[in-house]
């Protein structure tokens, strides 16, 4: 009797599951993974005899498939439970703690440095600073779960400093972060720090750039979104796992801005692109995520111009600068186009900031687009 019902409920769930797949629409993107999903392939006689056509419709039935999202969070469930702590290279840390290990640096770190060196050698640019951030793993090694192997980030911060003495003035903000890790200043589901931890580092960059640092009492910090899920959430997947808070500083006494989009050819007079926090990727309230090059003007009138080269870290500190600076120039190197020096001489740049988080300044094949002058 236990096997036929069992038999029963086996074929009503096949059927069921068939007529879901049949009225399912297929989506395009998958928000809780933050990527687009494979549509269905086009059938043609010459792509099934090579069989380009069956290996396509198989991601497309792993991508389309019913309830999707639910099963992958019940594996990751499931895998937690059985003690597998790293999912696509995220460590399941204490305290719901995402966190991606800092691997030990392989010779892309070496020559990134020496790229930097060079680019910094041959610019004319009086003041020039370099902010390399640490990551989460460096501030919080003992949320990682004791299987990670852990690579102290300091010192690979120190051999940076040491590396461009003399050449530019080396920013670490490593001591003030770790003084206030009992603060929110990563997040713990994204790669990112926080406004908050923006804003330290922020402290620790001014006073090395001459300018006065604002003080956390002349802004009012407001809770603009309580339920972020970031990159490593994306990848891991746990919905067991609560959202995070996103915070921004309002400043007191506001400064008045204009930002122009090179490649949307659009303009703006805030910082926040509000409209992000309706959206998964709501990190990207900030400056409206990645842009070929962003220039701000400010209604400050002291003649200094800070350009800076920058990843995504900088997105949650360019909001401090305007407090300092005439014209802010952001540039994302990936995808700027033509000779890097001669625009920052034609903009009569006075500042330049070189801002990446250590992971990715290790990693990323394309920091700086490295043209003769």
């Amino acid at each position: 009797m236990f096997n036929r019902l069992l038999r029963w409920f086996f074929i009503g769930f096949l059927f069921s599951f068939s007529i879901f797949s049949f009225i399912s629409k297929d989506r395009i993107l998958s928000e809780r993974e933050n990527r687009l999903l494979t549509q269905k392939p086009e059938f043609t006689i010459e792509r099934v005899l090579k069989g380009k056509f069956m290996e396509e419709y198989e991601e497309y039935v792993k991508d389309q498939f019913p309830l999707r999202d639910i099963w992958i969070s019940l594996k990751a469930e499931a895998d937690y439970v059985r003690g597998k702590r790293d999912q696509r290279n995220i460590y399941i840390g204490k305290d719901d703690f995402l966190l991606e290990n800092f691997q030990k640096p392989s010779s892309q770190f070496y020559k990134n440095v020496e790229q930097l060196k060079r680019f910094l050698d041959n610019s004319n640019i009086p003041n020039r600073y370099v902010l390399i951030a640490p990551t989460s793993a460096g501030i919080y090694p003992e949320k990682l779960p004791k299987t990670a192997e852990q690579v102290a980030q300091k010192e690979w911060l120190d051999y940076l400093e040491e590396e461009l003495d003399g050449m530019a003035i080396f920013i670490n903000p490593f001591p003030i972060l770790l003084e206030k890790k009992q603060e929110p200043i990563y997040f713990r589901t994204d790669h990112h720090w926080t406004m908050r931890g923006a804003f330290y580092a922020y402290q620790e960059a001014a006073s090395r750039m001459n300018v006065a640092p604002k003080k956390i009492e002349d802004f009012q910090i407001k809770t603009h979104s309580d339920n972020f899920y970031g990159t490593f959430h994306a990848r891991v997947n746990k919905w067991s796992i609560p959202p995070d808070k996103i915070e921004i500083f309002h400043p007191l006494k506001p400064v008045n801005v204009e930002l122009h989009f090179q490649d949307r050819k659009e303009s703006s007079d805030s910082l926040y692109m509000w409209d992000f926090l309706e959206k998964h990727n709501q990190y990207d309230v900030f400056l409206g995520g990645n842009h070929r090059l962003l220039t701000i003007t400010t209604s400050n009138e002291n003649g200094r111009k800070l350009a800076v080269i920058k990843d995504s870290y900088a997105h949650a500190m360019i909001p401090f600068f305007i407090h300092h600076f005439e014209e802010i120039h952001v540039i994302d190197a990936r995808f700027f186009r033509g000779n890097l020096h001669h625009y920052l001489e034609e903009c009569d740049i006075t500042d330049l900031l070189f801002l990446y988080n250590l992971s990715e300044f290790a990693t990323n094949r394309h920091i700086l687009p490295l043209l003769p002058r």
